[in-house]
């Protein structure tokens, strides 16, 4: 149930309430223990809650560095992808041009040998920039 009403109220809702919750447990500790504790024995403790507070800003500088290097690295990828993705789209293009290219080609002569009335095959020998063939033979 307290799940349901978690997930059913917006983020900065639940971060107002998360700070200022803190807050008041914060006052209201600094509150209850202020009039309990002696003044010589909190003054003691000023230097540690200063070293205390040095470390733990070191540490957060260190993770926040871990978290601009993982992104930085995250985006180097994905530009790489980018880059490849390009390259097939273009690669692609070059290939439907080509064969777009030749099959027009093909149409052309089909219709001049038609029209001139020449009669027999003529064998034509076209490289194509293909990876997995090196050339295309067509007869007409």
């Amino acid at each position: 149930m307290i799940v349901d009403w978690i997930y059913n109220h917006p983020t900065g809702l639940w971060g107002s309430i998360l700070v200022c919750g803190a807050t008041v447990l914060a006052c209201l500790g600094l509150a209850l223990v202020h009039p309990l504790v002696d003044v010589r024995v909190r003054r003691a403790h000023n230097d540690l809650a200063g070293f205390s507070i040095a470390i733990i800003s070191v540490v957060y500088a260190v993770l926040l560095a871990f978290i601009a290097v993982a992104t930085w690295e995250s985006f180097s990828s994905a530009e790489t992808i980018v880059q490849a993705e390009a390259g097939y789209i273009g690669n692609l293009y070059r290939d439907t041009v080509e064969i777009l290219a030749l099959a027009v080609w093909i149409s052309l002569w089909e219709r001049i040998s038609i029209v001139a009335g020449w009669v027999g095959s003529v064998k034509i020998e076209v490289e194509v920039v293909c990876p997995h063939r090196k050339r295309t033979e067509v007869t007409l």
